[in-house]
């Protein structure tokens, strides 16, 4: 999946290696002289794209695909990520919306809907205190990090699903199947999360705001100068906050029910700083806690395809949305109908690597090279003590203790 959306082209790169260096869960091997990324171990973080100093690493585009099916007269509505207020150059945010209506999509709602419902279940959760810890599963990234490396915390992740399934799944249920959903954000690793069989395919396309910048361009199309056409859906309020440090936390803290939970509520955010969590909350060091977790340093408003150089820092990002956005939270009257259709559960699974079981052949061969490392041409029943004291340690948790045991002992005269 990883290799599907990062494209390597190998003609660019220059073989310094800094991707393979600087990935901090060593996803990804040198092979026939070129870094290559391991898809299973991938969590899609964009860093090797940010850091690629010869831009040898692509990000995968459906650009195409979605022009394509707006010239086909396809139903296409977009769920635009709230991370747009603070990354989009716009008097009001209805021109937002007025822009992309230009380029042929049917409608254009917040991602943020979403998050509302998303709200609304950690709410639950902390209300129920069933859980020890509870993490947020809002980044594919961080669901990533714990399926496949620390598969002992996925006992902690909220079993609910990110503002933009939970969006494609009421969309799809107010509009209709057929309805193409186009889901718009500085997120790439919610192309994977889009495609996880998990989720129904209740997205069908995912754009990033470079990928829009790119069309808009090309149309000649200003969000400045457009006409202004306000969000028609009900308002989010409080969930706008979602893609900036702690938005989830002040999300959940809007909601009467949270208040007086029990639970500790703090945030991490950055790659370095979420794998620190992970190993102390592996050893038992964090109990009773409620977690907004982040992959993205600064939050999803500098997510890996936000170029620093087009778009003002996060800090001014950070305080002007927490300035203009509403802190109430979202009307729950205005949510009830999707409540009762739409399910907004998920469950995550241990996905970490599992090497497969080695053959008789394979295990042979083992031995035979423990065989050579200890000089011995011919075992005998007398010398297995010492055989298994250097076999053992080289098979652990790849063969069958029973097997080894029998396969040695055929051999032994």
């Amino acid at each position: 999946m990883g290799m599907e959306i990062i494209d390597f082209k190998a003609t660019k790169c220059k073989h310094c290696y800094k991707c393979v260096r600087y990935c901090d869960v060593k996803a990804i091997q040198v092979k026939d002289g070129r870094a290559v990324i391991m898809p299973d171990k991938c969590i899609l973080c964009g860093h090797c794209l940010k850091i690629c100093p010869q831009s040898a690493k692509t990000l995968r585009s459906d650009l195409e695909l979605v022009k394509g099916w707006i010239a086909a007269g396809e139903r296409v509505v977009v769920s635009i990520a709230p991370s747009y207020m603070g990354l989009l150059k716009y008097k009001t945010i209805g021109q937002v919306r007025g822009a992309l209506i230009r380029l042929g999509f049917e409608d254009v709602r917040e991602t943020s809907e979403g998050a509302a419902y998303v709200t609304a279940e950690y709410a639950r959760l902390l209300k129920e205190h069933q859980m020890e810890n509870i993490i947020t599963t809002c980044c594919p990234s961080v669901n990533d990090l714990i399926e496949i490396y620390y598969p002992e915390l996925v006992k902690y992740l909220a079993p609910v699903v990110s503002p933009m399934i939970a969006h494609g799944r009421i969309l799809k249920e107010e509009l209709g199947r057929e309805v193409k959903i186009v889901f718009l954000g500085p997120c790439i690793a919610k192309k994977k999360e889009a495609n996880d069989p998990r989720h129904d395919n209740c997205i069908d396309a995912v754009l990033n705001f470079r990928d829009m910048k790119k069309w808009l361009d090309q149309e000649e199309i200003s969000i400045e100068d457009c006409e202004d056409m306000p969000f028609t859906a009900f308002d989010p309020k409080v969930n706008r906050l979602y893609p900036v440090t702690n938005g989830v936390v002040n999300s959940v803290l809007a909601e009467e029910e949270s208040r007086g939970d029990g639970y500790r509520k703090f945030y991490v955010h950055g790659e370095t700083n979420c794998i620190d969590l992970c190993r102390s909350m592996a050893r038992g060091e964090i109990k009773g806690c409620f977690i907004e977790m982040n992959m993205c340093a600064g939050g999803c408003i500098k997510g890996p395809t936000v170029d620093d150089e087009e778009f003002i820092s996060r800090f001014k990002v950070k305080l002007d949305m927490e300035e203009r956005i509403c802190r109430e939270p979202a009307d729950r009257s205005q949510m009830e109908h999707a409540v009762e259709a739409v399910s907004f559960r998920k469950e995550f699974l241990d996905r970490s690597p599992k090497d497969p079981m080695p053959t008789e052949e394979q295990i042979r061969q083992v031995i035979a090279g423990v065989l050579a490392e200890l000089g011995i041409e011919e075992p005998k029943k007398s010398d297995k003590g010492a055989i298994m004291k250097i076999l053992m340690p080289k098979v652990k948790g790849k063969a069958d203790g029973k097997a080894v045991n029998e396969i040695l002992a055929g051999m032994l005269k």
